[in-house]
């Protein structure tokens, strides 16, 4: 069953509605407070709580289709008057579990931040539900780009609120001003998950990669898709890469900032639609998104010079020579609408001021 995290922010409670990206919102809640505290809040009482969830009953009667799913739905509606939280803030913005308490607790705010396109494409195989099955009347959505308030709109009419404020985890890179010096010329950004049924095809596309990258002396890294505390994952994803990039390659598992790290120490970043790629995009690094696979929903959603669509040896060679010849002014000149419509970026790391003032009601 996921969770709640408790808060308290600037003397506010906040909730967190599940574990994905709650690293992340810990060091949101550090980097722009510090009057900071978890799990120690003021409690509601039992009795306060118990009778503000038995109002609710009717109302998520009319909104689950079983017996299960009303009685888990009331569980978390008692945990979040329980905590005594106003405003609950979620990665997981295609769980029907959040939908239904957003429908059933309208005293209160349910924000999805920074939304990512998979969790659009996804919701069907993974929950079998539709776009007009979600209710978003009454859940924010802070989303990375223009261009996903547009694929939001089109594919569900009744939308809440929406903000186009750029990617959290990203804006948190950025407040780091890493260094950003190239060291290498290519990384691949993993995508690498079985269950995708992508995998085969990437690795030809990294074969022929390789063959290219060796001609012209080119050097590759490989930012991890797997966490460097999940060996077996790791150990399995270095594996298929090795066996398409060969032995020598560098490889390193996702710790921290170490996709955005490696992506913005390369000169040019290699992968399908992955959240990191549109990232770097949006940063104004140098990409070359390509999608071998036969998997739709891993297409750039926007094409320009950065896309590839032919897998050959070629093709490839052709792409990467041209992407690496683009002076940097002219690369941003070209790539700049389609930037900012994917990911919006700020100057620095503005997404964070702004995401703070949407939940704080600062601004």
């Amino acid at each position: 069953m996921l969770n709640f995290y408790i808060f308290n922010v600037k003397s506010i409670n906040i909730a967190v509605f599940g574990n994905k990206d709650i690293d992340t919102y810990r060091l949101f809640f550090k980097s722009i407070s510090s009057d900071y505290e978890e799990c120690d809040v003021k409690k509601n009482t039992v009795f306060y709580s118990l009778l503000n969830t038995l109002k609710d009953c009717l109302v998520i009667l009319k909104t689950v289709n079983n017996t299960k799913d009303f009685f888990k739905i009331l569980f978390y509606s008692y945990k979040l008057e329980r905590s005594n939280c106003h405003t609950i803030i979620s990665s997981l913005f295609y769980s029907p579990t959040f939908h239904c308490l957003s429908i059933a607790k309208k005293n209160k705010r349910f924000i999805a931040i920074s939304v990512a396109y998979g969790h659009y494409e996804n919701e069907v195989k993974l929950y079998g539900i539709n776009w007009k099955s979600f209710k978003l009347q009454n859940i924010e959505l802070l989303l990375q780009g223009e261009w996903q308030k547009n694929y939001i709109k089109n594919k569900c009419f009744n939308t809440g609120k929406i903000s186009v404020t750029g990617g959290l985890n990203n804006a948190l890179y950025v407040s780091r001003r890493s260094d950003t010096r190239a060291q290498y010329d290519i990384c691949i950004i993993s995508n690498f998950k079985e269950s995708y049924g992508n995998s085969k095809a990437n690795a030809d596309f990294y074969s022929t990669l390789r063959k290219v990258c060796t001609e012209i002396g080119l050097t590759i890294c490989v930012a991890g898709r797997y966490p460097e505390d999940d060996l077996i994952g790791s150990e399995k994803e270095y594996r298929y890469f090795k066996e398409s990039l060969g032995a020598g390659i560098l490889y390193l598992p996702r710790n921290g900032y170490s996709t955005y790290e490696l992506s913005d120490k390369s000169h040019v970043s290699v992968g399908d639609l992955t959240t990191s790629l549109v990232e770097s995009f949006g940063r104004g690094r140098k990409i070359m998104a390509c999608n071998p696979s036969l998997l739709r929903e891993l297409n750039f959603p926007i094409n320009g010079i950065w896309t590839l669509s032919s897998f050959d040896y070629d093709s490839v060679k052709t792409s990467i020579s041209k992407i690496l010849s683009i002076k940097k002014s002219e690369w941003s000149s070209l790539t700049n609408n389609a930037r900012e419509s994917l990911s919006h970026n700020g100057k620095s790391n503005t997404a964070i001021k702004t995401i703070e003032n949407i939940i704080f009601g600062n601004g």
